[in-house]
């Protein structure tokens, strides 16, 4: 019964607006080791810090993740709009190489990636603009696989929402990059440049120590660690993470704590090319239940 009026708080909020909140958004800037920045919007409720989310895009997203069609907004601006309603902050990065955080994305690892996601949580843990005590994480795609190493190490997170999360990059990345590529990277020197083409052929050039890297990462085996309340998303049309719903549950084998499953029938991007509805009504509202599940269970 909880479970359930937090959902339909939820989608009321969401959807109709029976809750308002005013909004508190502003862009801020993290200092990296190296003198550069990490770039990343907040968004919370107006009034006292509220726990956080902490929002990881995927690989050739940025921070705000693509336009939903049907509005002006991106993925992760309808869910951080979601999470201020729902009386929670977010916090949503540009990894180093992405948007107008410094760096090249040709050097893009998924270490480093994890790297930019501990940076975030130091930053969060400071600020006196959110409750840092209780964070919340949420990873899409390779922004998943990034979100479960960081909670390997995170215990004390209230919980981590993987959205169609990269179970392993070494099978992801021959596929979505092509075989020849992850091929010619692995027998390459690490800074060598290699250039490949996604499936939809749009052109990637990344480092062969992207490749290289790609077997030292595993979102069972880093979520194995983490003993909070997981939820994870999986797209049935999915052909990007396949098989789809089989991945998903194999990172629910491999967890020993609290954990969820939901399974929408849609592609990689929540059928976002063809509208928002998928996104709003069947992806958002349990994420934001299961958070605010997450938050309860722990106080």
């Amino acid at each position: 019964m909880h479970s359930v009026l937090l959902a339909f708080g939820v989608l009321c909020a969401y959807l109709v607006g029976c809750a308002p909140a005013l909004a508190d958004r502003r862009d801020v800037f993290l200092a990296t080791p190296e003198g550069g920045q990490i770039a990343a919007t907040l968004d919370r409720p107006d009034g006292q810090p509220a726990p956080v989310v902490l929002l990881l895009h995927g690989f050739g997203g940025d921070r705000h993740e693509m336009t939903v069609a049907g509005s002006e907004k991106g993925v992760f601006e309808h869910l951080a709009e979601a999470l201020r309603k729902a009386g929670l902050a977010s916090l949503r990065i540009d990894f180093r190489g992405v948007g107008e955080s410094s760096g090249a994305f040709v050097d893009t690892t998924v270490g480093r990636q994890i790297e930019d996601a501990w940076l975030a949580v130091d930053w969060l843990a400071a600020s006196d603009l959110v409750d840092g005590d209780r964070m919340a994480v949420l990873g899409w795609s390779q922004g998943g696989l990034v979100a479960a190493h960081l909670a390997a190490n995170k215990p004390d997170l209230r919980s981590v929402t993987l959205w169609a999360p990269v179970i392993s990059p070494a099978r992801t990345a021959p596929r979505q990059l092509g075989a020849r590529a992850y091929e010619v990277a692995l027998a390459s020197k690490p800074n060598r440049v290699i250039t490949s083409y996604l499936p939809w052929g749009k052109e990637v050039r990344l480092r062969a120590r992207f490749y290289q890297e790609a077997a030292l990462y595993s979102s069972a085996g880093a979520i194995a660690h983490f003993p909070g309340p997981l939820h994870v998303v999986a797209a049935r049309a999915d052909t990007v993470i396949v098989p789809p719903v089989q991945s998903a549950r194999s990172l629910l084998s491999a967890h020993r704590g609290p954990q969820n499953l939901t399974i929408v029938a849609a592609d990689h991007v929540w059928n976002g090319l063809e509208g928002p509805d998928t996104l709003r009504v069947e992806v958002i509202p349990p994420t934001v239940s299961y958070i605010l599940e997450g938050l309860a269970a722990l106080n």
